[in-house]
């Protein structure tokens, strides 16, 4: 069971939701000819999409931070 069960309200759901629709939106749009992207370009395909961040790790959040 996940120990921030409590923490899952309804508010705090939304808003998450909200929060990786746009993450998936930005990422999305980065141009992939430009040379910093490609430098990242295997998390910019991963995190474009919504569903890859269902399960993100500190690690993960640093690197989409990044």
């Amino acid at each position: 069971m996940c120990p921030y069960i409590d923490y899952h309200t309804e508010r705090l759901i939304i808003y998450r939701k909200i929060l990786v629709k746009l993450m998936s939106e930005k990422v999305s749009e980065l141009n992939r000819d430009n040379f910093a992207v490609k430098q990242r370009l295997k998390y910019v395909n991963l995190y474009s999409t919504e569903n890859n961040y269902n399960a993100l790790t500190y690690e993960d959040s640093l690197l989409v931070r990044e």
